[in-house]
C-alpha cells in the first residue's frame, strides 16, 4: 500500500522559516559589508561642509538644433578625494585638474555614441556634504559651482530619436537598494538594432569607456561614490543613513531608457481635422454626451 503523501502544510512551513532565516541572515551580511564599503558622514553646513565633503561633478550637454537652455541634458557622478586613504575634503586646482582630464577622455569617447544634436556646453563641479542626522533635509546646500570648464565637445551620432531617449549606466554598490545610475545624454540612431535595443557592441564600448573611467579615477585616489541616505528596502528593515557608498562595478542592458523630464517642453505645432459625420446621435438620453 502506497504511503499518504505529505501534507502540504508542513512544506510550506519549512519554506516559510527557511525564508525568515535567510532573510534576517542576508540581511546581517549585507550591513557588515556595506561598513567595509562605506564612508560615514559628518555634520556639516554651507560655510563648513564637513570633514567627508564630496564633489558632485555636473556635465551638460546642450541642444544645437533648439538652442533653448531647457533642451539641455544633464548627468553627474558624485566624487571624493582620498588622501593617504583619507578623505580630503580640500580641493586644490591640481586635484580638479587630474579628474578633468578622467572626464575628458571618457565624454571624448561617448560623443561617438551620442546623437549630433548634442553638444558638451559645460562641466561643473559642486561642493556636498551630508547634513547631521537631527536635520530631516540629508544633503547641505551645494550654492554656485566651486569651478567650471567649457565642454567644447559635440555628438557625432546619427540624429533623429527624440531627447527623451537614452541609455543607462547603473552604479553597482554592496547593497542592491543602493545602487545608482546616470543617463547619458540622447544616442545616435545607429546605435540601436532594427527592434529598437541597444546594439551589444556598441553597449560594449559604452559600458567599457564608463569602467575605464571609474578605474582611472579610484586609482588616481577620486572614486565615484553613490550617496545614500537609507538602508532597506522594506519598511522592517529602513535605517537611516548618511554614508557615501562604493561603487564595485558598473552595468549597462539593451533597454533603451526615457527620461521624461528631457521632452520638447511644447510642440511645434498641432494639427486638428475636423471629423465630417453624416450622421447625428439619436435624441433622448445621448443628448448631453452630444452637447
Amino acid at each position: 500500500m502506497a504511503l499518504p503523501p505529505v501534507r502540504p502544510i508542513i512544506s510550506w512551513g519549512i519554506k516559510a522559516l527557511w525564508y525568515l532565516a535567510e532573510t534576517a541572515l542576508t540581511g546581517v551580511l549585507w550591513d557588515k559589508f556595506d561598513e567595509a564599503n562605506e564612508i560615514q558622514p559628518s555634520g556639516g553646513t554651507l560655510e563648513e561642509p564637513g570633514a567627508n565633503s564630496w564633489r558632485h561633478w555636473s556635465l551638460r550637454w546642450d541642444n544645437v538644433i533648439t538652442g533653448d537652455t531647457a533642451d539641455a541634458q544633464v548627468f553627474g557622478l558624485d566624487i571624493v578625494n582620498l588622501t593617504s586613504g583619507q578623505v580630503d575634503p580640500t580641493w586644490t586646482q591640481g586635484d580638479y585638474d587630474t579628474v578633468i582630464g578622467h572626464l575628458s577622455t571618457f565624454y571624448s569617447g561617448i560623443s561617438a555614441h551620442v546623437s549630433s544634436n548634442y553638444s558638451l556646453g559645460q562641466v561643473a563641479a559642486y561642493v556636498k556634504a551630508f547634513r547631521p542626522y537631527d536635520d530631516p533635509k540629508p544633503f547641505v546646500d551645494s550654492g554656485a559651482p566651486d569651478i567650471e570648464w567649457a565642454g567644447n565637445v559635440a555628438g557625432s551620432g546619427l540624429p533623429g530619436l527624440p531627447p527623451q531617449n537614452c541609455t543607462t549606466v547603473t552604479e553597482q554598490t554592496p547593497s542592491r537598494a543602493n545602487w545608482g545610475r546616470f543617463y547619458l545624454p540622447t544616442l545616435g540612431m545607429a546605435e540601436l538594432t532594427s527592434v529598437g535595443r541597444l546594439d551589444s557592441a556598441k553597449a560594449g564600448q559604452i559600458i567599457t569607456l564608463a569602467n575605464t573611467l571609474f578605474e582611472n579615477l579610484a586609482n588616481a585616489q577620486f572614486p565615484v561614490v553613490v550617496p545614500t541616505t537609507s538602508s532597506g528596502s522594506t519598511k522592517t528593515t529602513f535605517v537611516p543613513k548618511r554614508t557615501l557608498q562604493a561603487v564595485t562595478a558598473v552595468s549597462i542592458d539593451d533597454v533603451v531608457d526615457i527620461q521624461r523630464r528631457r521632452r520638447y517642453a511644447a510642440p511645434l505645432f498641432n494639427q486638428v481635422q475636423p471629423v465630417a459625420q453624416t450622421q447625428t446621435l439619436p435624441a433622448g438620453e445621448l443628448d448631453d454626451v452630444a452637447a
